[in-house]
């Protein structure tokens, strides 16, 4: 008689893992929910991950582990799904941790609520060197989950952390499991779930914890590079909310705005551009004549608006200016940094 599928799969990519794979597995082993698989996929490590994968299947027969068909996250990824045979669904990444009651709390939030993924709150370590960047984005990615903002806050970054979430076998299916091969893979996955409108709740405690290390892959492969970030973001928007009976306008004439224009001039998407910068009104550039922000108070038809300003202190005096005018978040303004 085969055995009963597990109620958790747990998928994890890994490439050149040894320094922290034991303790990422370890944390796995020792979670308190014990009816799960770890599915691993290696993608052509070259230094001991495969031994250290070997030793610990051989100890724990809920752990697997294969060679990478392919080659990259997304086709590890895709070949650990289809190895798995859990009834839900998370992924883990070979160089963190699992707090003890993560899958715990994860499964008990999804199944006593009507939400399609849980979630959880993250932290970042070790604390003595984390850099300020990844400290704001640890506390603005956890605001996120206690105030339940996810869609009101996907233009900005990936509002859900790439290896701390649980979805079921069948609404994962629906929104196209791993079977895309656009990057950063785990952005565009919340972006598919925001199309489907699933619903995210998260546990008010921390499920994931993160570790920072120079090497770490979203630091150093091209695939996380900002250029890709905007692209994606582009490519929602244009497809899930941008309206063509509206007048777009980008506000933003740094990088991250010269970024985003030349996107829309690359779609062949007409916009008028603007910013606060009195030295650059007046100017071309990339074809296109740059305004002062004022020109979003008397628009002659509805409007759009992405925020594309490269530092974010300015969002708040932006947001507080667009609620005077009576403007409505992901509806007449978005911001997209």
């Amino acid at each position: 008689m085969p055995n009963p599928a597990p109620e958790i799969s747990v998928l994890m990519p890994v490439k050149d893992e040894s320094l922290y794979l034991e303790d990422c597995l370890i944390s796995i082993i020792n979670q308190s929910f014990e009816n799960w698989e770890c599915i691993v996929i290696d993608d052509s490590s070259m230094d001991n991950t495969p031994d250290i994968l070997e030793s610990f299947s051989k100890t724990d027969k809920r752990i697997k582990w294969y060679r990478n068909e392919g080659k990259g996250i997304i086709p590890a990824l895709q070949m650990a799904y289809k190895k798995s045979t859990g009834k839900f669904l998370t992924r883990m990444d070979g160089d963190d941790l699992m707090p003890k009651e993560k899958l715990k709390l994860l499964y008990q939030k999804l199944i006593h609520s009507d939400a399609q993924i849980s979630t959880g709150l993250v932290k970042y370590f070790p604390e003595n060197e984390i850099n300020e960047g990844y400290q704001k984005y640890q506390n603005w990615l956890n605001d996120i989950q206690v105030r339940d903002l996810h869609y009101e806050e996907i233009y900005r970054e990936c509002v859900v952390a790439s290896p701390n979430w649980l979805i079921s076998r069948e609404d994962f299916d629906a929104a196209g499991a791993f079977f895309s091969d656009i990057y950063p893979e785990d952005y565009e996955l919340v972006f598919r779930w925001y199309k489907k409108q699933f619903k995210i709740e998260a546990v008010q405690e921390i499920t994931h914890l993160w570790r920072d290390h120079p090497k770490r892959v979203s630091r150093t492969h091209q695939h996380y590079k900002d250029q890709h970030f905007f692209d994606l973001k582009f490519r929602y928007f244009l497809e899930l909310d941008y309206r063509e009976d509206k007048e777009l306008i980008l506000w933003g004439a740094g990088l991250k705005g010269k970024l985003g224009a030349k996107i829309l001039k690359r779609n062949n998407i007409k916009f008028r551009w603007c910013c606060n910068n009195e030295n650059k009104v007046g100017h071309i550039v990339n074809g296109v004549k740059m305004e002062y922000f004022d020109i979003v108070e008397n628009p002659i038809k509805p409007i759009q608006i992405i925020v594309a300003v490269s530092q974010r202190n300015q969002g708040d005096s932006i947001s507080e200016y667009f609620s005077r005018l009576g403007f409505q978040k992901m509806k007449d303004y978005y911001f997209f940094c």
